[in-house]
């Protein structure tokens, strides 16, 4: 399995969920740390929610985090099912009113985390927006620069010897050290470039 690395990490009841994708492009989280909130059996929840319906109910994957240690993970957007299936009312009536009342607390507390992640993913989408278009801009003014020089350093060829010549030659190095433009690589592809030229007439 290919490791991979939390993109967000949630806060919920005090403990971090890490977010990740699983293979099919969904976000998932680790199930452990919510089924031990409540008490119960990991092993036990983690056969269950690997059983085929169960599975495709909750989007069931294992997935390996940081170090590649493998974890089973939910969709995140299955956490409200698994939650509200745990049924408050089935613990109430057990006489735990006490754990079904922390439960529905749980359950609306993770309305307010869906509401973090949405509001994070969406920042991290602007941002993800904004720097590819200034890199996008940085590209563009690059290749703008290239073809400047280019320019030049064709013009300073055809200049006869004498003050036309030193003038452009001049402002040819001037703009590859502004810049920062490899002159030698220029120069050399405009001399091929010629070459070229002349095999052709």
């Amino acid at each position: 399995m290919e490791k991979v690395h939390a993109h967000l990490d949630l806060n919920f009841a005090g403990e971090t969920l890490p977010v990740t994708q699983s293979g099919d492009g969904h976000d998932v989280v680790p199930l452990k740390p919510i089924t031990d909130l409540f008490g119960l059996g990991w092993e036990r929840q983690r056969k269950k929610v690997n059983e085929e319906f169960p599975a495709k109910l909750y989007g069931a994957v294992t997935v390996p985090l940081y170090g590649g240690t493998p974890y089973t993970a939910i969709r995140l957007d299955r956490v409200q099912i698994f939650l509200a299936r745990l049924s408050p009312s089935q613990i109430r009536a057990g006489g735990n009113k006490a754990g079904a009342d922390y439960l529905e607390e749980k359950i609306e507390e993770w309305a307010d985390v869906l509401h973090q992640y949405e509001v994070a993913r969406g920042t991290f989408t602007g941002q993800a927006v904004r720097q590819q278009a200034q890199q996008a801009k940085e590209r563009d003014i690059r290749l703008k620069e290239w073809k400047e020089l280019r320019a030049l350093v064709k013009e300073r060829r055809s200049a006869k010897e004498g003050w036309e010549y030193r003038q452009l030659d001049r402002m040819v190095k001037e703009l590859a050290e502004e810049t920062g433009l490899p002159l030698e690589r220029i120069e050399r592809e405009e001399a091929e470039d010629r070459q070229m030229e002349l095999a052709e007439q």
